[in-house]
């Protein structure tokens, strides 16, 4: 037996001779985590993010199919590298920001000011 596709079955019963077949695919995020977390979402069902990643929730980004369903594997790792970056400078900020509380350098301001 080969794996030529040769007819489809219909829910009746009867069989439509075809040599092709087009499926849309149905896109499903995996957002459970996202969903606990309170993330906002759009009315399409999709977790809202800003162009670096971050969601409604502070400290929570997303990237790739959760947040865009047409985000292709390359497309999805650049935003994921972007959040990356967003993190990273967020974490750095977070630092140098305690630090100079604590009197240790001057002139650091909030990113968020």
């Amino acid at each position: 037996m080969d794996d030529t596709l040769r007819g489809v079955e219909l829910s009746d019963g009867r069989t439509v001779p075809r040599t092709a077949m087009f499926v849309a695919p149905a896109f499903r995020a995996h957002d459970a985590v996202l969903v606990a977390l309170g993330c906002a979402f759009d009315d399409s069902g999709w977790v809202v993010t800003d162009p670096a990643g971050r969601t409604s929730v502070p400290g929570v980004w997303a990237a790739g199919n959760v947040a865009n369903p047409g985000a292709q594997v390359i497309s999805a790792a650049g935003a994921g590298s972007t959040a990356a970056i967003a993190i990273n400078g967020d974490l750095v900020m977070a630092d140098a920001t305690a630090l100079a509380r604590l009197g240790g350098i001057s002139g650091v301001q909030n990113a968020g000011s």
